[in-house]
C-alpha cells in the first residue's frame, strides 16, 4: 500500500531539508506509518476512500499529526555531526510550534466531521454520535 503522505510532503509543511529531515526517518515506524494509521483509525476508513475534497483535508490533518511528531522529537541541544549542524530548537518553541500545528489539524478533522481531542475521536453525522 502506498503511503497517503510523502516525506517531501511534511518537510515542505515543517520548511526543512531532506538533510535535516530524511525520508529514512520519516518512513520509520513513528513517523509516516504512525500517522498513516492514525488517520485511518480516525476516519474509521482508509483516506483514499474519500472524495477529493475530503482527502485534502484528511491530508492535512495526518501532515500536521506527522509533523508535530518530528518536532517533539526534535533535539534540544542541537546535532554537530562534520559539516552538518542542526540547531536546537528550544522547548518553548516547540510548545508554539506543536500548539499551531495541532490546531490545523483539529481544524481539518472538523472539517471532516471528526471530534478530536486528546481522550480519542468520536465521528458526528448530523450531529448523532457513534
Amino acid at each position: 500500500m502506498a503511503d497517503f503522505i510523502s516525506a517531501s510532503d511534511v518537510r515542505n509543511r515543517l520548511a526543512v531539508s531532506s538533510v535535516e529531515v530524511s525520508d529514512t526517518i520519516l518512513a520509520s515506524p513513528s513517523f509516516i506509518p504512525y500517522g498513516e494509521a492514525w488517520i485511518t483509525s480516525k476516519l474509521g476508513a482508509a483516506p483514499s476512500t474519500l472524495d477529493s475534497s475530503k482527502q485534502a483535508f484528511a491530508k492535512a490533518a495526518e501532515i500536521a499529526f506527522v509533523a508535530m511528531r518530528v518536532v517533539t522529537s526534535a533535539p534540544l541541544p542541537g546535532v554537530v555531526s562534520g559539516p552538518l549542524e542542526v540547531t536546537p530548537v528550544s522547548s518553548k518553541d516547540k510548545i508554539e510550534i506543536i500548539a499551531a500545528l495541532k490546531a490545523e489539524c483539529k481544524e481539518a478533522l472538523e472539517m471532516l466531521g471528526v471530534t478530536s481531542n486528546d481522550y480519542g475521536s468520536v465521528r458526528t453525522v448530523n450531529y448523532a454520535e457513534y
